[in-house]
Formats: structure tokens, sequence, C-alpha cells
């Protein structure tokens, strides 16, 4: 009995190791090519989420511009245009820049000069 159990793994230790079939090389190589695929998905995901990152800060940017030339414009249509209006809440959730704080007048006759008057009504002599 005791031979039926000891001898297979005497023999067992005896043998030279086996030569990969063709089945293992297979899989070796489907490994290799699935592990080749993930690493260009990752990259492509890095390239994505960079330019995702870029076009953010791009439209906060812009956000911001378009709310500093609101500002500009709400403390030049004012009275009193030395004192910039205070808001609870700068639109958009963002924090405040001082380019609404420098030159304000200046930048209203920017928006004014496209857009008609300084109150924001159009030119009655421009009806196309």
């Amino acid at each position: 009995m005791l031979v039926f159990f000891v001898l297979p793994l005497l023999l067992g230790c005896l043998r030279r190791p086996r030569s990969p079939g063709k089945a293992e090389l297979q899989n070796r190589k489907d490994i290799a090519n699935i592990e080749a695929v993930n690493q260009e998905r990752e990259l492509q995901n890095r390239k994505d989420i960079a330019s995702i990152e870029v076009s953010s800060r791009e439209r906060i940017a812009h956000m911001q511009f378009q709310r500093d030339i609101y500002l500009a414009a709400y403390a030049a249509s004012s009275r009193d245009t030395t004192r910039v209006p205070r808001l609870t809440a700068p639109p958009y959730g963002l924090a405040p820049s001082p380019l609404a704080l420098e030159f304000p007048a200046d930048i209203a006759l920017i928006v004014s000069s496209s857009d008609g008057d300084a109150t924001g009504s159009p030119d009655s002599s421009n009806t196309d």
C-alpha cells in the first residue's frame, strides 16, 4: 500500500520539468496582449482626463472673466461709481477677482460700446 503512495511522489520529484505546451504558450501570448491593451487604455484615459482638466480650467477662467465684466458694468452704471456692489455670493460660485475692482468705468465703456448705451438698451439708430 505504501508503494502506491510514496513511489509516484518520488518519481514525480525525479522527473525533469516539462516544456510548455501549445495551450500554455497561447495563454501567455493572450495575457501579454491583454496587458498591452490595458496599458493603451490606461494611457488614453490619462490623456482624456488631462484634456477634461484643461477644458474645465478654460471654462472657469471664461466664467470669471464674464463675472468681472458684469461686476464692472454694474458698478459703472450705479450713481456712485467709486463703490463696488457687495454680492452675497459671486456668480457661478467662484472667488472674486481683482479685475472688476481696478477700472470699472473703462470696462463698462467697452461693454456699452458693443451693446448700445451704458444702460444696456440698444441704439435706436441701429435697426437692421
